[in-house]
């Protein structure tokens, strides 16, 4: 009995501690990298309470209960209405299609079915120019594209508004834009850029120094 006691405890502990993870990762690697999966720990959590209610385990109880809540926190409000106002200045979009997408042409049709006014792409393969253009020249003639050959770090922003001013930087060799918009006589700034992956500990460091920089 008492190492079930103590083992019910230590499984407890993690798991809320794994759930804790998920919002402060400490710049930690491995934390960083788990916190992209904090849906799989709300199951978990979930699935945590239900056995706990069969065994009368109580300890586990009530530690899936707190870790339900906290990854929860993070989960559920992603799959709530936006609530965004139709009377908004202007809509944005954003959207990774992945370098080697297999019907890019089905992607850039849904986001033009969005019509969102301004829109920024990730992942954007140099041969897909060609469907852009010829997609988007009517309803978002403003753009800046950086395309690239070789996966995974090509963007694009596309605008109904006029572009007054952009630059293209290389951040970590990673390209980033910086534009300037006109909206209803009105600058707004967009950056676009998609970050390395919190993989590897050294591309860790690298995408948390992006951030910081932006």
């Amino acid at each position: 009995m008492k190492a079930k006691h103590w083992s019910e405890w230590f499984l407890g502990a993690g798991l809320v501690l794994l759930s804790i993870s998920h919002w402060f990762p400490f710049g930690i690697h491995i934390l960083a990298l788990l916190g992209a999966f904090a849906h799989f720990t709300l199951l978990l959590s979930v699935g945590i309470i239900a056995i706990s209610l069969v065994f009368r385990a109580h300890v586990m109880m009530v530690s899936g209960i707190i870790a339900t809540a906290l990854s929860g926190a993070l989960v559920i409000p992603h799959f709530l209405p936006n609530g965004y106002s139709r009377e908004a200045d202007f809509t944005i979009g954003h959207y990774n299609l992945w370098h080697h997408n297999p019907t890019p042409e089905l992607a850039f049709q849904t986001i033009e079915a969005n019509t969102t006014d301004v829109f920024t792409v990730q992942e954007m393969n140099a041969s897909w120019a060609e469907l852009t253009d010829s997609i988007f020249v009517q309803t978002h003639p403003y753009t800046v594209e950086v395309p690239m050959d070789e996966c995974c770090y090509g963007i694009g922003l596309f605008s109904k508004f006029p572009i007054v001013s952009y630059k293209v930087l290389d951040l970590e060799e990673t390209p980033v834009i910086i534009a300037q918009l006109l909206i209803q006589n009105r600058t707004v700034t967009i950056i676009s850029l998609h970050t390395r992956p919190p993989a590897f500990p050294n591309e860790t460091e690298r995408r948390n120094s992006q951030l910081e920089t932006v």
